[in-house]
């Protein structure tokens, strides 16, 4: 088995819950009164169109998500994810060979879809590659490993319902559901590039 594990969470814009993310503005940065009625107006009343030579739809009210393509939008975002920046993040990737869909669970939340290639399978044998990220074919840079803490990483050959990915993403108080291809604590690791292993440490 040959595979390498990429996160593209650019679509994570999209989802930010407004409410939520004025009251991360008043209770955690202490905004209020006028300065927080600004950010309120920054993110309401946006809309979007499609248009395609002469055709243009009707303009449709954008009730979620952040602007993208502005200094705020990521500052904005990192506001909203403040609360979990304490906490271990969850995420699961799903992939059915048969019809090609692929879901990226967050918590326990969906979070996007994508179709890739029907069909297709995973040959055995390889090697699983955690915390690269990949230029072009297979090309691997330095410049791009992961930096930060990982845990309880875990493979299985079909693809886990909705409730099997909210109970494994419990963490600790449910360490004995692991994967049936790769389980983390009981597949040989090695390492490179100064990655240490801290055989007793798991997210609680």
């Amino acid at each position: 088995m040959s595979v390498l594990v990429l996160l593209d969470l650019s679509a994570a814009f999209d989802t930010v819950d407004r409410a939520t993310l004025l009251r991360r503005l008043e209770n955690w940065v202490g905004l209020t009164g006028s300065v927080l009625n600004w950010f309120k107006t920054y993110l309401e009343n946006r809309k979007y169109f499609v248009s395609i030579g002469n055709f243009t739809s009707e303009p449709i009210e954008i009730t979620c998500g952040v602007p993208q393509g502005s200094i705020l939008g990521p500052l904005l975002f990192n506001i909203y994810m403040l609360p979990l920046a304490q906490d271990w993040m969850n995420y699961c990737i799903t992939w059915s060979s048969h019809t090609g869909g692929a879901d990226i669970w967050i918590n326990g939340m969906l979070g996007e879809q994508r179709h890739l290639r029907s069909g297709y399978t995973i040959q055995p044998g390889g090697e699983f590659i955690l915390g690269k990220d990949q230029d072009g074919v297979l090309g691997l840079s330095d410049a791009d490993a992961f930096v930060g803490k990982m845990t309880d990483v875990n493979v299985w050959d079909y693809v886990l319902n909705m409730e099997e990915i909210r109970t494994q993403m419990s963490c600790g108080r449910n360490s004995s559901i692991v994967g049936n291809v790769f389980s983390w604590g009981s597949t040989k690791l090695s390492m490179y590039g100064g990655v240490q292993l801290d055989s007793q440490y798991r997210c609680t």
